[in-house]
């Protein structure tokens, strides 16, 4: 048996006027690449921090002050 064809609940209702947003300027697309690390350190992309040692460096630098 088919079942009868019932129609689609009503949309919401739209206001017929949105907010309105200042014009923005375009993405740029000719952005440099950036380096993978940063030059006298070591990259940040997915590696593990040793916080027992970066704990050790603070308070040495604390010490010699």
């Amino acid at each position: 048996m088919d079942a009868p064809h019932q129609p689609a609940p009503p949309s919401a209702p739209r206001p017929s006027s949105g907010p309105s947003f200042p014009d923005l300027p375009a993405v740029p697309t000719d952005l440099p690449s950036l380096p993978d690390s940063v030059p006298g350190g070591n990259s940040a992309g997915g590696e593990d921090v040793d916080f027992d040692d970066l704990t050790r460096r603070f308070e040495d630098l604390k010490k010699k002050k």
